[in-house]
C-alpha cells in the first residue's frame, strides 16, 4: 500500500484489488499525522505572497544581487539616450524608473527583467 499527496492537494491511497478494508483504513489511520504534515507544508508553500508596492529604496533581486528601486524624472531616464527609451533601466547599482510610469511597475519590471535575461 501507498499513499501520496497530488499537486491539487488531494490524497491518493494505492492498494491492491485484495486488500481488505480494515487493512486500508487501519493503515490511512498509521499515516494520518504524514499526510497532515505533507498538507500543512504544501499550503505553506503555496499561499499567496504579498503583492509589491514599488516605492522608492525597495530591493529586488536580479543575478544574484539586490538592486534598489529609484523614481527619477523622466527626463533623467531619456537623458543622453533615443526618445522611445525605456521607463525602466538598470543604471549604477540601482534600477530607476520614471515617476510617471509608477502606476505600471510590475509590468514594466516583468517585460524589461524578461529581456535582460535574453541578453
Amino acid at each position: 500500500m501507498g499513499v501520496s499527496i497530488e499537486r491539487d492537494g488531494g490524497v491518493m491511497v494505492k492498494v491492491p484489488h485484495q486488500a481488505e478494508l480494515d487493512d486500508i483504513e487501519k493503515f490511512i489511520a498509521e499515516k494520518k499525522i504524514w499526510i497532515y504534515q505533507k498538507l500543512a507544508r504544501k499550503k505553506a508553500l503555496n499561499r499567496e505572497r504579498p503583492k509589491r508596492e514599488f516605492v522608492n529604496g525597495q530591493g529586488f533581486l536580479y543575478l544574484g544581487r539586490s538592486y534598489r528601486l529609484k523614481f527619477v524624472d523622466n527626463s533623467e531616464i531619456k537623458s543622453g539616450r533615443s526618445s522611445k527609451a525605456a521607463p525602466l533601466r538598470l543604471w549604477r547599482g540601482h534600477f530607476e524608473l520614471a515617476q510617471s510610469e509608477k502606476a505600471n511597475a510590475r509590468n514594466h519590471f516583468v517585460s524589461t527583467l524578461a529581456i535582460f535575461r535574453l541578453l
